[in-house]
C-alpha cells in the first residue's frame, strides 16, 4: 500500500448498483470538507449540480456539506437528485452560518475574558508591588525611630540621661505602631484571598457553563443528523 504524504487523508468511498458492489479510493488533504472531497470525485467539467446530486454517509448518518476529513475515512455512495440534494446543500449552508456565528461569538467572549484576566493580573502585581514598597517603607521608618530612640537614650543631657519612663514610653508608642501595621496588613490579606476565591468561583462557572453549552451543541447537532436520515 502506497505511503500518504503527511497531511494527506484516504478517503474510500463504497457504491453499490443493484447487486452490484464496488469501491474507489480517494487522496485528499486533511482539514477540507466533503464538499472539497466531491470535487474531486467528479470531473472538473461536471456541472455544478452533480456535486449535490449524491451524499456520502458514514453508516446511517448522512455526513454534511462543510464537515471536514481529518483521517482516513469510508462512505458510502448514496444518489439523491439535484432537487433533494440542494435542499440538503441549503440546510448545511444555513447549519454552516450559525455555526460559524456561535464560533465567533465564543471566540469574543473567550477573548474577552483572557483580557479580564490580564486586567486582574496586572492589578494584582500593581498591589503586591505596592504593598511591598508600603512594608519597606514602614520597616524602614521603624529602624530610624529605633535608632534615633537608642542614640537619645546615649546622648546626655543638661539633667543626666533620659528618664527612663521616657524611654518605655517610646518603645510602647512603636510596638504599637507595629501592631497596628501588622494588623492591617493581615485584613488586607484576607481582603485579597476572598476577592481572589470569588474570581476563581465566577471563572470555573463559566467554564462550567461553556462545557454545557458545548455539550447541548453537540446533542443537537446529533439530533438534527438523526432526523435528516
Amino acid at each position: 500500500e502506497e505511503t500518504l504524504a503527511e497531511g494527506m487523508a484516504n478517503v474510500c468511498v463504497a457504491f453499490q448498483r443493484a447487486e452490484e458492489r464496488w469501491s474507489h479510493k480517494f487522496v485528499i488533504e486533511k482539514g477540507k470538507t466533503i464538499l472539497d472531497l466531491k470535487r474531486v470525485m467528479v470531473r472538473p467539467s461536471s456541472p455544478e449540480e452533480d456535486l449535490i446530486a449524491f451524499v456520502l454517509k458514514r453508516g446511517m448518518l448522512r455526513m454534511t456539506t462543510f464537515e471536514t476529513i481529518d483521517q482516513d475515512e469510508t462512505f458510502d455512495f448514496h444518489f439523491v437528485g439535484p432537487e433533494e440534494g440542494q435542499r440538503l446543500f441549503d440546510r448545511d449552508k444555513q447549519r454552516k452560518e450559525r455555526e460559524d456565528i456561535e464560533f465567533e461569538e465564543r471566540e469574543r467572549q473567550r477573548q474577552e475574558q483572557q483580557e479580564r484576566d490580564r486586567q486582574l493580573l496586572e492589578e494584582r502585581l500593581q498591589r503586591q508591588a505596592a504593598e511591598q514598597e508600603k512594608q519597606a517603607r514602614a520597616r524602614q521608618e521603624a529602624e530610624e525611630a529605633e535608632r534615633k530612640r537608642a542614640e537619645d537614650a546615649k546622648a546626655p543631657t543638661t539633667v543626666g540621661q533620659l528618664p527612663q519612663r521616657a524611654v518605655d514610653s517610646e518603645r510602647e508608642r512603636l510596638q504599637k505602631e507595629r501592631l497596628q501595621q501588622e494588623k492591617a496588613q493581615r485584613i488586607e490579606a484576607e481582603e485579597r484571598q476572598q476577592k481572589q476565591r470569588a474570581r476563581e468561583t465566577e471563572e470555573a462557572h463559566l467554564r462550567e457553563e461553556a462545557r454545557r453549552g458545548e455539550e447541548e451543541r453537540q446533542r443537537q447537532e446529533q439530533r438534527q443528523r438523526e432526523e435528516e436520515q
